[in-house]
């Protein structure tokens, strides 16, 4: 599978809870290793422009687009024990990204990165 090819071939952009987060180019692959399915929280992804008027009129007050997803809605599973996650980016250019998981009013896990302008982004 190409993406998971992409993915695990390039550094990852951070690491928390189980998962390794890769970024390549707009896409965002979550890997998991070993695979548990499970009833797994769902998974927020927050995204921030470079530049706030990227966003979307009923976003701005926020900052960032949102990108919640489930779990089940979006695993691919993998032979070897791996469950992977791809994601699409908002075609602009990115400042950072908020990503984790939660259940009602409890975050289990969370992560924020800046993107690198060199990325192209």
């Amino acid at each position: 599978m190409d993406a998971y090819r992409d993915a695990v071939g390039s550094v990852p952009i951070a690491r928390s809870g189980d998962y390794t987060l890769y970024l390549a180019g707009r896409t965002l692959t979550y890997l998991r290793e070993p695979c548990v399915i499970t009833d797994d929280p769902r998974f927020f992804l927050h995204v921030f422009p470079v530049d706030a008027a990227d966003l979307p009129p009923n976003r701005m007050q926020h900052g960032f687009t949102n990108h919640d997803f489930p779990f089940w809605d979006h695993i691919v599973k993998m032979v070897g024990g791996w469950c992977m996650i791809v994601r699409e980016l908002p075609d602009y250019r990115i400042a950072s990204i908020q990503t984790g998981q939660f259940e009602k009013d409890v975050v289990h896990w969370s992560v924020d990165f800046d993107i690198p302008a060199e990325r192209g982004n």
